[in-house]
């Protein structure tokens, strides 16, 4: 702590870490809001909102109110040096750490578990890689328990995790660092696995189905999107062993533990919704596509070759030697390309009190059908 800062000042100015931090928390948090408020106005319009939209949308709360607190641990000096901080920035700024990483776990389980009942609601029919979600979804849960809890044990009352005079005055009792450094690292080793798990295991349901090339193409792209979040995981990693040297700058070091968890999370919320936003917009192309072809064929009258139908002497149309393969009646199709033929309208409808539009072309036809009988049956008309 430099003698030169305020002892009255309650912000610091920010300038690296701290910047980093803040900008980042608060672009992951408006992303994530888009993302998954997105997603969320989908499911609610096409009336199929579950579980796993209501769990992701929950996780979305608490991150953003986890935003809220990185910004303003890092004003109150997360990524700060010692120098530039006063007594009460050093209390401040692990005060809200320890905040942000009660709620941090929460929002990390929740989006995990929403995209654990996304698989199991998409692999209906795939026994083991149900099997193998339901040890994700476990070991995600676990993990979980394991952190929040060990958080709040680690310093009766958990004031004195951020507040070292509760300890001198001897009002509390902390955990040893070690136990600190060891449920740090668990949580980090479980939070990998999970994450990589999450990325991973959609990548089987891709395998098996059948979709075009450029579809997989992209779905894979957006799930090696959603492998970044381990990465992130791995580059807080090593800070986490300033928490066994406190005098050596620990708020600026351990600042980027929230900065690397906050992109962390946002890749969860982000990835998890954007199959939903993808299969929206290619609904909608497909509708807007549609609705062009029915107004084509309203201005233009009947086109049989765009609406992938095939009538015999149609007017301008040309029948395929492959279609004229398929038909079985009697009389040639030479034959049938001659003559006159009447255009079907509304007007020519003989079902008047239809309300569904008739279009189309008709000819009449009179041809002969020659029957023969059995010898034990009666003779049957000649002529029908």
């Amino acid at each position: 702590m430099s003698a030169t800062v305020d002892p009255n000042q309650r912000f610091v100015q920010l300038e690296g870490t701290s910047l980093s931090l803040f900008v980042t928390s608060i672009a992951g948090g408006i992303l994530s809001l888009l993302a998954v408020g997105g997603r969320t106005l989908v499911r609610l319009k096409a009336r199929t909102f579950g579980w796993d939209d209501g769990l992701m949308l929950a996780g979305l709360v608490i991150y953003l109110v986890d935003v809220v607190l990185a910004c303003i641990g890092a004003l109150s000096g997360l990524g700060t040096r010692n120098a530039n901080l006063n007594a009460t920035m050093m209390v401040e700024s692990i005060k809200y750490l320890m905040l942000w990483m009660l709620l941090y776990v929460q929002a990390l389980c929740l989006v995990k578990t929403s995209i654990c009942l996304t698989i199991l609601r998409i692999a209906a029919t795939m026994p083991k890689l149900r099997i193998a979600c339901f040890a994700l979804l476990g070991l995600t849960l676990a993990t979980f328990c394991t952190t929040f809890i060990g958080i709040l044990l680690l310093c009766r009352p958990v004031a004195a995790n951020w507040d070292q005079s509760i300890i001198k005055e001897g009002r509390g009792e902390c955990s040893p660092i070690s136990a600190m450094l060891g449920l740090s690292y668990t949580s980090t080793a479980s939070t990998i696995a999970t994450d990589l798990a999450c990325a991973v295991l959609p990548a089987f349901i891709l395998w098996q189905t059948q979709m075009k090339l450029s579809t997989k193409i992209m779905v894979a792209i957006v799930l090696s999107f959603g492998s970044f979040a381990s990465v992130s995981t791995m580059i807080r990693t090593p800070y986490i062993d300033y928490y066994n040297h406190p005098l050596d700058d620990l708020a600026f070091h351990i600042g980027n533990i929230p900065l690397w968890s906050n992109v962390e999370t946002a890749i969860g919320l982000i990835c998890g919704s954007l199959p939903a936003l993808r299969q929206y917009f290619v609904h909608r192309e497909s509708r807007k596509a549609t609705s062009r072809d029915e107004r084509t064929d309203l201005s233009h009258g009947l086109h049989p070759g765009s609406m992938g139908l095939v009538t015999i002497g149609g007017s301008g149309g040309e029948m395929k030697s492959k279609d004229r393969k398929g038909l079985k009646s009697k009389f040639d199709i030479e034959d049938a390309e001659q003559g006159d033929w009447t255009r079907l309208d509304e007007d020519t409808n003989s079902d008047k009190e239809s309300t569904v539009p008739i279009r189309g072309i008709r000819r009449d036809i009179t041809f002969d059908v020659e029957t023969s009988t059995m010898p034990d049956q009666r003779p049957a008309p000649g002529r029908r």
